[in-house]
């Protein structure tokens, strides 16, 4: 004699079987409401298509870093030859001192925006976790136990046999997991 118990909690949304009837492994037995479990495998797809598209933006922000440090190296290679030029006229007299400071300020600026990009481009990179995100294997994670618990609302015969105990499972009854609510009683002509 085996008990059978649902493994998800629910109310009994249709009986299918009575005392005495004869059932084969597999079997529908018992119904449980599915609905909260449909509603909840939902949130679970939106919450990873969520994750998924913060992994896209995640990696497009990654690969947008790479043409910012390009551009900064290049304002800073402009900065220096400018750099460059005031010193030469300063070294002939052609310019101020402070044409030259000037100059040698927006080097230095231009130096500091440089490894803002680099820096920007290091967090970005490791905000891109090798193979799969965390966010999304945990969202994949969600929808599994999600589809899993909707299949357990159909309760089904773990073995061939006969329907006993069946008048306590009653329609709208709330079933928990572990408490057997029908019994089957093994039987190898079922």
């Amino acid at each position: 004699i085996v008990s059978v118990s649902a493994q998800v909690t629910g109310q009994v949304s249709q009986v299918l079987v009575r005392n005495g009837d004869r059932v084969r492994r597999g079997q529908i037995l018992f119904r449980i409401d599915p609905q909260p479990y449909r509603v909840a495998l939902e949130q679970a797809q939106a919450q990873l298509a969520a994750a998924m598209l913060q992994t896209r933006q995640l990696r497009t922000q990654a690969a947008g870093t790479s043409a910012d440090i390009v551009g900064a190296q290049a304002n800073l290679d402009i900065k220096r030859n400018a750099l460059s030029r005031q010193q030469a006229l300063l070294d002939k007299g052609f310019t101020t001192r402070a044409d030259y400071d000037d100059a040698l300020n927006e080097v230095r600026a231009a130096e500091t925006q440089l490894a803002d990009a680099r820096a920007r481009a290091a967090n970005a990179q490791a905000a891109i976790a090798p193979g799969q995100q965390p966010s999304v294997a945990q969202a994949q994670a969600a929808v599994d136990k999600a589809k899993l618990d909707l299949e357990r609302t159909e309760v089904r015969a773990p073995m061939d046999g006969e329907i006993a105990n069946a008048d306590r499972l009653q329609l709208g009854q709330q079933v928990v997991p572990g408490i057997g609510v029908l019994s089957l009683v093994h039987s190898k002509d079922a």
